[in-house]
């Protein structure tokens, strides 16, 4: 009897993966969902970075616990559909994290040398291509993240509403994770071209349209000022920004600031 599709559920130990992966697609076998547990995630980046056609898609299901093979099958099967997203960034190699060059260090010393620019804030600055972004997150249903809205203005004071309204565009039920972000658009020197502030996971119906609600104070926008020892924003227009990931944001909206903490001196 010959096989034509397979789901592979491993967990990543030894080079198993690899293994496995190499053994079954030299065997001919069309695997159409790869589904890994309690793995290591650099394993996840080799097996996709040999081959990318060998899996349709790849089921990270990290520490799962003693549930996690009934988790599988139900989210294999189409039984449940998926609703995570990656808290983390995926690069296409090793070589292009952005503490590479840092990391280990020497001897009995490590340097910490990439500052605000972690994660998805250092692949923002670099404008660099990943595997998969920070926040990413496949699902059986489709949706649509628009609608966004700032109601009023904020100051040293006061908080402001903002709100986004997600759509179920496709034909099941579904859960999807709306993640706000904020950017000062150059207003501050060495920050990140934009921040997360917030995120909200909605249950939809198919063709449901449901609203996200959020709260931004003057905190959200600041960064700790060594020369005033204080957290400090600068007036001025700022974006805020809403998506399904890092790199898909699909609704942006201003948002006026007015601070009346004295701004920095410069060094002499």
């Amino acid at each position: 009897m010959t096989v034509n599709q397979i789901s592979v559920f491993v967990e990543n130990k030894s080079g198993a993966l690899a293994q496995i992966t190499a053994e079954l697609s030299a065997g001919g076998v069309n695997m159409r969902a790869l589904s890994i547990a309690e793995t290591q995630d650099f394993g996840v980046l080799r097996f996709i970075a040999d081959d990318e056609d060998r899996a349709a898609a790849v089921l990270e299901l990290y520490l799962g616990g003693q549930g996690v093979g009934e988790a599988a099958d139900r989210l294999l099967f189409g039984e449940a559909n998926p609703s995570g997203h990656l808290a983390e960034t995926f690069p296409l190699r090793l070589e292009d994290t952005p503490c590479y060059l840092s990391f280990p260090g020497s001897q009995k010393t490590v340097r910490y040398a990439e500052g605000v620019f972690t994660g998805y804030r250092y692949y923002d600055a670099k404008k660099a291509p990943v595997r998969w972004a920070f926040g990413h997150g496949l699902s059986y249903t489709s949706f649509r993240i628009d609608n966004l809205r700032v109601h009023g203005e904020l100051d040293d004071d006061n908080a402001v509403e903002v709100t986004v309204e997600v759509t179920n565009t496709g034909a099941r039920f579904g859960k999807e994770v709306v993640q706000l972000y904020v950017s000062d658009g150059g207003l501050s020197p060495e920050r990140p071209v934009k921040e997360l502030k917030g995120f909200a996971k909605l249950a939809l119906e198919p063709g449901e349209t449901r609203t996200a609600h959020f709260s931004l104070r003057a905190r959200d926008l600041s960064y700790y000022e060594d020369r005033l020892h204080d957290w400090y924003a600068p007036s001025g227009e700022y974006a805020v920004l809403a998506g399904d990931a890092s790199d898909h944001i699909t609704a942006t909206a201003p948002l006026r600031f007015t601070t009346k903490k004295a701004a920095p001196l410069s060094a002499a």
